[in-house]
Parts: structure tokens; sequence; C-alpha cells
């Protein structure tokens, strides 16, 4: 089928599937911002603007995404096309009516990721706008969700809560504005220039020995290693994602093309052969023949001592050219080549602390199997 198409910036309508009734800023005060709600009717708090998001690093340049393509995977904020109140996700407060997850929009805008979600599609590979989740990417349990309950105040409005579990009620459409609308939204640099070509995403080669963020496509987590080991079976150092989007030195990590390439010139192909080292404790990324994690439901992976390149590169195909070379901002696997499974981010604790999500190998090509480098530290920036 032909891609349907999002932009940085794009302007839009968001239409609860189920209740078939349209996301709005209430303007109606909450604790810590206003009520979230859906409306049959379309009105001036029912646009939003989805704005593509990458976190920042201390020293790295912001990135231009102007006219650039958002894609299944991407971070993105949501915010109201008139008010300009962020959608915020208040992950241990209560929604005011059905006591679920609180989500709200607010006025302030914070970094940390409460305003931060994660765009799921039912299949990687197709942008379909009829079926869409907004994931936080604090907690990818929850998403942005809504029923047929009610607010007392303001009426006729749905609650829009942030859902820990999952069913239909997660599900929306997002429907592009009509150009009439387009022109009438006057937020200080919010105004699409619709006349304007799309940009390609950026092309920004990776290279070998770069240092490199690689974040999930799934759960919005960056791959995280640190000095902590397992407490079960051999102990190995531990492999787990982080919820947290101010990335830390233990987010970084060097890719080696393996057989002794040292050329730095040299940009990593599909299907290459790597080492991934953890830049804060100098370890690899391995799996030890057979080693299961704490449950016993999947391989295990750590950090250790090897001497033999593990991991392959998998481009994923996306509606776009196979990727032939390693990109920013671009989707891949990583397959471990002994086992024939794939690096992926399960959405649940770790089996050494609840604050991180665990990491393993699987058998099959899930999205949660899908990487994509977040940030580069190169020498041909």
């Amino acid at each position: 089928m032909e891609q349907q198409i999002l932009i940085h910036k794009d302007i839009v309508y968001i239409k609860h599937n189920e209740t078939n009734c349209y996301l709005t800023d209430t303007q109606v005060s909450y604790q810590n911002g206003y009520l979230l709600g859906t409306k049959k009717e379309q009105d001036q708090n029912s646009v939003w603007i989805l704005e593509k998001y990458r976190p920042p690093i201390q020293g790295f340049k912001k990135p231009n995404y102007d006219k650039v393509e958002i894609w299944p995977g991407d971070m993105i904020i949501i915010r109201n096309g008139k008010t300009g109140n962020t959608i915020t996700c208040n992950i241990g407060n209560k929604s005011p009516v059905t006591k679920q997850g609180e989500m709200l929009v607010a006025n302030q805008y914070e970094g940390t990721g409460e305003q931060q979600f994660i765009l799921r599609f039912e299949n990687f590979d197709e942008i379909n706008l009829n079926k869409v989740k907004f994931v936080n990417v604090l907690d990818d349990n929850h998403a942005l969700h809504s029923h047929n309950r009610q607010y007392k105040n303001p009426k006729d409005t749905n609650e829009v809560t942030g859902f820990t579990g999952v069913d239909q009620n997660d599900y929306w459409s997002i429907i592009p504005a009509a150009r009439s609308v387009r022109s009438s939204i006057f937020i200080k640099e919010q105004q699409v220039d619709i006349e304007k070509p799309i940009r390609p995403r950026n092309f920004k080669y990776v290279h070998n020995q770069d240092r490199v963020v690689i974040r999930n496509c799934f759960t919005g987590g960056s791959l995280h290693s640190h000095t902590s080991t397992y407490s079960h079976g051999n102990k190995q150092q531990e492999i787990t994602w982080r919820y947290v989007i101010r990335r830390d030195q233990n987010d970084w990590w060097q890719l080696d093309l393996a057989d002794g390439n040292t050329d730095i010139t040299s940009q990593i192909l599909n299907k290459s052969l790597l080492f991934l080292t953890h830049t804060g404790t100098g370890k690899r990324l391995m799996h030890i023949n057979g080693a299961r994690n704490k449950k016993k439901d999947y391989l295990e992976v750590n950090c250790g001592v090897q001497e033999e390149a593990e991991f392959q590169i998998e481009g994923v195909d996306k509606g776009i050219p196979e990727l032939k070379t390693l990109i920013l901002e671009y989707p891949f696997r990583l397959k471990h080549i002994k086992t024939n499974q794939y690096l992926a981010a399960l959405s649940r604790p770790s089996s050494k602390t609840t604050f991180q999500g665990e990491v393993v190998l699987v058998g099959g090509k899930e999205q949660n199997t899908i990487w994509q480098v977040e940030n580069v530290d190169s020498l041909f920036d």
C-alpha cells in the first residue's frame, strides 16, 4: 500500500477509534495542568502539532527536523495548536474518573520524559494513520487511552488517561488538518510551510570506531550497561534499557568492525559483523553459550571479555530502500550470529533493578527487536 506521510510539526486532528471522538485540550484546570478529553466535534482546541524529538546531549548540536518525515518508533511531543499546551503523562497520579494513570496537558515543558511519546503502528513497515498508539517513554505500559466515561466538568467530554493495560481503547487515528486550518495557526515557530517539499531523513553515516547511543524503537529506552552484575547464573555484567531520556555516560557504545579493521573511514555496511564495546566499562556486548535470564524464558545478554564478534547489523525495510549502510536514526536489528536470535527490549524490569528494563535475545523479528542510532560521536561530524 502507498505509505502515508507525517512530518515534523505536522498539524493534525487525533481521533479516538472506539468512541469516534476527537482529542481536545479542555482548558479546565486539574492539579498539575489541564484536563485532556475527547469530544464528538472538532474545534480549535482539538488541533495538535506533532514534533519529532531527540533527547539532547550536552555539546551536541540540536537537530534540524524542519520538514523531515516522522517514522514508526520515533520519539515525539504532542502540542496543542491553539493553547500550546503539551500532553503530559504523570506516572503515579490517578485520573479523576476511572483512577487510571493521569494524562493531562501542561503549559510548561519538561524534557524529562513525561511529555515524550513513542509512535507505534501495528506493523513497523506500514504507516497506517488509522491505527496508532502513543506510548510514554518513561513507562511503555502507559499508552494514551480513552473510553466513554465522561467528566462532570467539562460536560459531554470523555476522560483521557494513561492506561497501563492493553486494549482497543489505546488506538487512535491521525487526521492531517485541512489547508485552511494549517494557515490559521499562529503559534510562534509552529507554522508549517506547506509549500516546502519534504526533506529526506538525516543521511549521517556511522563509521568504524564511532561512539553511539542506541535507542530501542519500541520502548524509547537506550541500550545501557553499568558495573552492576546479574544476581543469578554466572553473575556477568548486566545489560538493560533505560526509561530515563536524559542520557548518561553509561548509554554510550563504541562500534568496531570485526576482522581487525581499524580504518576509521570505513562505513558500517548492512550485514557487517560488529563488536559493541560499552565505553563506561570497556566490556563487550555478548552472550555466554546457553545462558538464560532469571525467569528462564529468554537467552541472556551481558557485557564481558570477548575476542570473537557475535553481532551482525541487519537493516529493517520500512517501505524505504533497503539499508545498505548504518545511518543515524535509521532502523536496524542486531542479530546474534551463533544463536540466530535478535537483541530485544522487554516491557518489564530487568532482573537486577526495578528502574531499568530487561534486554535479552529473542527468536522472532518483533517490533521490540528494532533499534536506531540516536546520537553519534564521530570524527566526521
